[in-house]
């Protein structure tokens, strides 16, 4: 501790129970009044020796020294902030560190005389810019702000600086507090890094489940819409139709030829084959329009918002012709047989119209292919006699009437009976007896020939057993037609 004299002799510090005075050392007292002060300075000197207060003198200037003081009765503050578990520190106009407490040189790793008597910014990063006068406040009422300490190792502690700005006589002062932010901001940096795992494990789960979704929804061949969402979309565009009056077609496209290119070029060349049909609708298509691929050689087409029949018929001929093209990387000229069903105002479902377009499409196929059939009243009609005769068809195998009729063979040499082939026949209800022209064709083509044909089969066999023989030698061949399906 120090205290500075005025030329004449008189101590420049007089006594500030409660906090600080300066005395101006240029002007003139009057006899009492230096008495006065005489006597607060001896008193002053005394305190001082006993240890009652502490004194800081500092200079900013040459010709100007000042000196502040604590007294003792402001002792039980000053072991308040001693015992903070924050930095505090007393800083001059001018940024000189006129008092520190332990915390503040524990922070800096220094000791207190390092700190006292230097400027603050000796402990900032050399790029900090802090204009002390800001912080203040419009009002003088201080602020709170962030900044970043460089302690005499040159580590950098992140503080959060109070600033409280006080006023005495002429003087004014900064106090500081100085909360120690590395905890936090290497908490605030975990927590950073943890949301970022995070966000990066919720990118992969949203990507893994765009993943899923589009497997479940799409093509792996061609990335068209599968089934499942085609039928989304063409209930969708019914719904809209229902109340915008509009028109939907749906178009059920079967290549023609297709097995063919597989069997002769290969099942990579059909694939490529199968990726540039799609293509080619996608092309000759609006964005409103969807092409989906729902098995083998099977596409369907969804085209909301038609004017007409006639504007649907249309579309079906111009796709016709677009996939008649022949595709790169084959020498086989494919054709398409194009169904098409047409949806008035929303009339119907998603199930209807693809029934409607596939049953169409067989009757362009039965037509030479390569071209479209409009679903109409007639071919509604018929599609119900077809599928009439199926479920005759069917009940009649559960209830085993497809039975066989066997024709002898002859040897013509000798005359003799050599064998016989079994002949299908649907035996109805009411007795009458059906020829396989009426039923073969129908079983073809709905699947059913498969079970029909294991029933005569077996039926031939077991008949073939019962008939007796005249030697050992004697053999009787009984012929069953099998379809190519089923061989």
């Amino acid at each position: 501790m120090s205290v500075d004299q005025s030329p004449s002799g008189t101590p420049l510090m007089a006594p500030w129970p409660g906090g600080l005075q300066h005395v101006d050392p240029e002007r003139n007292l009057t006899y009492s009044e230096a008495l006065e002060r005489l006597g607060e300075a001896e008193e002053t000197l005394r305190a001082i020796g006993l240890g009652e207060i502490d004194a800081f003198v500092f200079s900013d200037d040459a010709s100007e020294r000042r000196v502040f003081t604590l007294s003792t009765a402001d002792r039980p503050y000053r072991r308040f902030v001693e015992n903070m578990r924050d930095g505090a520190a007393t800083l001059s106009p001018t940024g000189v560190v006129l008092y520190a407490n332990q915390r503040l040189a524990d922070l800096l790793s220094c000791s207190l005389e390092d700190i006292r008597g230097s400027r603050l910014s000796a402990f900032l990063r050399s790029d900090a810019i802090v204009d002390w006068e800001s912080v203040r406040g419009s009002s003088g009422e201080g602020a709170a702000i962030e900044i970043d300490l460089v302690d005499v190792e040159g580590r950098t502690i992140p503080v959060l600086v109070g600033v409280s700005p006080v006023g005495e006589d002429d003087d004014h002062l900064i106090c500081l507090t100085f909360t120690d932010l590395s905890a936090q901001k290497a908490q605030d940096r975990e927590i950073a890094r943890l949301s970022a795992a995070q966000t990066d494990q919720l990118c992969d789960l949203q990507r893994a489940q765009a993943a899923l979704t589009m497997q479940a929804t799409h093509d792996a061949l061609t990335g068209l819409p599968n089934r499942q969402l085609l039928v989304d979309r063409i209930d969708q565009a019914l719904h809209r139709a229902g109340r915008s009056h509009d028109w939907t077609a749906v178009y059920f496209i079967d290549l023609d030829g297709f097995k063919l290119v597989n069997d002769t070029r290969g099942h990579a060349v059909g694939n490529g084959v199968l990726r540039e049909v799609a293509g080619r609708l996608v092309g000759a298509l609006r964005e409103m329009d969807t092409v989906a691929r729902i098995g083998g050689d099977e596409f369907v087409v969804l085209a909301p918002g038609i004017a007409s029949h006639e504007d649907a018929v249309e579309l079906g001929a111009r796709l016709a012709a677009v996939l008649s093209r022949q595709p790169a990387g084959s020498s086989e000229r494919l054709s398409a047989s194009i169904g098409i069903a047409v949806s008035e105002r929303g009339r119907g479902s998603a199930e209807i119209l693809l029934h409607e377009a596939d049953t169409a499409m067989y009757q362009a196929k039965a037509s030479g292919g390569s071209c479209s059939s409009l679903f109409d009243e007639d071919l509604a009609r018929r599609a119900d006699v077809h599928a009439s005769a199926q479920t005759a068809l069917k009940v009649a195998l559960d209830e085993q009437r497809v039975v066989p009729h066997f024709q002898p063979i002859i040897d013509m040499g000798s005359g003799a009976v050599a064998g016989f082939e079994a002949l299908a026949r649907l035996v109805q209800r009411d007795g009458t007896i059906l020829p396989p022209a009426a039923f073969i064709a129908l079983a073809e083509e709905s699947g059913l020939v498969l079970p029909l044909g294991a029933q005569v089969l077996e039926r031939a066999c077991e008949q073939a057993c019962l008939w007796p023989t005249g030697s050992s030698d004697d053999t009787l061949a009984v012929a069953v037609n099998v379809s190519s399906r089923q061989f």
